[in-house]
């Protein structure tokens, strides 16, 4: 008995070893699995308050550019006020001279034989015409006199005030007020000479003839070379330039009076038919270097030229690649005389 009571307190105290041992594995391995978690734990906490923090400051930053948006805001307000305030102290009536240049385009359309309406016959439109456009058109001119600043100014302003009573007198000439004698003085070819025929010498006088025609013959290139272009597609490139060429030669010689609204006998019908004739001589000078598609194209530009008379102000090219026209169209029915 002593023996098996002995036998079975080891097997006993043998099964209690093992399950103590096992206790004690399942014990490490829960205690490795807990720090385990608690490392993750801890980084999972240390994540979050950078989070936290990375957070707050994307908050400050966001506060800050909103701030500033609202100070550039403020401040753009503010140049816009400064902008209107320097306008107005430039030009108290600024919005009066807007509705004036507003009118001013509205006159510049055209004059019409109204009986004093047209705005040739307004002393302030005339004289803002020339004080705009006489500079820049003879300033080369006078530059080529070589004169002091006195005597350029004086031959500048006679220019100017030449100019702003021929545009006055227009309303006359197209209302039939004028004679004939004095329509040619003041619209023949060499009108601005006649203005100025006590200020400069008879070489001065020459060269200023010379000059004024070419200005005319210029811009008269561009305005018919648009209508040219108008007309069709026929002529282009080179042939272009050629039948401009020889519509100005044409145009701007002794035969039509060099150009001028008045024929020699101070005419305007006369100087229309003169022009007539002047676009006939063109087209057979042109007739053996045109195909039949670009005769086509010729004839129905002067079609278009011819049903009317274009009294050319000025054209002046503000920038490259632009043309400002000033002028007017009188049908060939409604020529005063």
């Amino acid at each position: 008995m002593k023996t098996a009571e002995i036998v079975g307190a080891a097997v006993i105290f043998g099964g209690m070893g093992f399950g103590i041992f096992a206790l004690q594995s399942s014990n490490n391995q829960l205690q490795e699995q807990l720090n385990i978690a608690m490392g993750f734990q801890s980084r999972l906490q240390d994540q979050a308050e950078e989070y936290a923090g990375q957070r707050g400051e994307f908050e400050r930053q966001l506060g800050d550019m909103q701030s500033q948006l609202l100070c550039v805001s403020n401040q753009l307000a503010n140049l816009s006020n400064e902008l209107q305030n320097a306008r107005e102290q430039i030009h108290p009536d600024f919005e009066h001279m807007l509705e004036q240049a507003r009118a001013r385009v509205a006159q510049e359309r055209g004059p019409r034989r109204s009986g004093g309406s047209s705005p040739f016959y307004d002393p302030a439109i005339a004289d803002s015409w020339a004080q705009e456009l006489v500079p820049g058109l003879y300033s080369e001119y006078l530059n080529a006199l070589d004169l002091p600043d006195s005597g350029r100014e004086n031959i500048m302003d006679a220019m100017i005030d030449f100019t702003s009573q021929r545009y006055q007198m227009l309303g006359e000439l197209l209302d039939g007020n004028l004679s004939n004698d004095q329509a040619a003085d003041i619209f023949g070819p060499d009108g601005m000479v006649n203005g100025l025929a006590d200020l400069l010498s008879d070489e001065q006088l020459n060269e200023l003839a010379q000059y004024d025609r070419l200005i005319k013959q210029d811009t008269a290139r561009e305005i018919y070379g648009i209508g040219l272009s108008r007309a069709g597609s026929a002529i282009e490139g080179l042939d272009h330039e050629q039948v401009m060429d020889t519509v100005i030669d044409e145009l701007f010689s002794a035969d039509n009076n060099y150009g001028a609204l008045v024929a020699t006998n101070g005419s305007m019908s006369n100087a229309h038919e003169d022009s007539v004739q002047a676009y006939e001589r063109a087209r057979e000078r042109l007739e053996p270097d045109l195909d039949a598609d670009q005769l086509e194209q010729y004839d129905q530009f002067v079609g278009n030229q011819t049903a009317g008379v274009d009294i050319i102000l000025e054209a002046t090219s503000p920038s490259e690649g632009e043309l400002e026209i000033r002028h007017a169209r009188i049908t060939a029915d409604d020529l005063p005389n």
